[in-house]
């Protein structure tokens, strides 16, 4: 397991370090959806900045833009933020955007979780 799930007054965070697998982003947003009080989220931050390497596939970012379509039928007004630095996560997230993933929660991508907050907070 290479993440842990911070959780937020409003939300949550993901952060992730070391080697990332497909299935480490599946059994986040599992963990995530099951949460108690997850229609009450207002946003979700996904961290990257602190990972070695990425092992994800473009099927796994379509399993989980349809896992978010499905998670959004319990709450719509969640704000998506992707933290990284990485060119191929930056491919991966336009894979999740083509996969209707910008069609379910507004998403933005970021260089650094400061800026991500500022969005957050600005879109409330």
């Amino acid at each position: 397991m290479s993440y842990r799930i911070i959780k937020k007054d409003s939300g949550l965070i993901w952060e992730f370090y070391g080697v990332v697998v497909n299935e480490d982003v599946i059994n986040c947003n599992l963990e995530s959806s099951v949460d108690k009080d997850f229609e009450n989220f207002k946003f979700t931050i996904i961290h990257f900045t602190d990972i070695e390497d990425i092992r994800l596939t473009d099927q796994t970012i379509r399993k989980l833009a349809r896992m978010h379509k499905t998670a959004s039928e319990k709450n719509k007004k969640i704000k998506l933020a992707l933290v990284c630095k990485s060119y191929f996560i930056k491919i991966l997230a336009n894979t999740y955007k083509a996969s209707g993933g910008d069609d379910i929660w507004q998403m933005k991508i970021f260089d650094n979780i400061d800026d991500a907050f500022l969005w957050i907070e600005s879109t409330h």
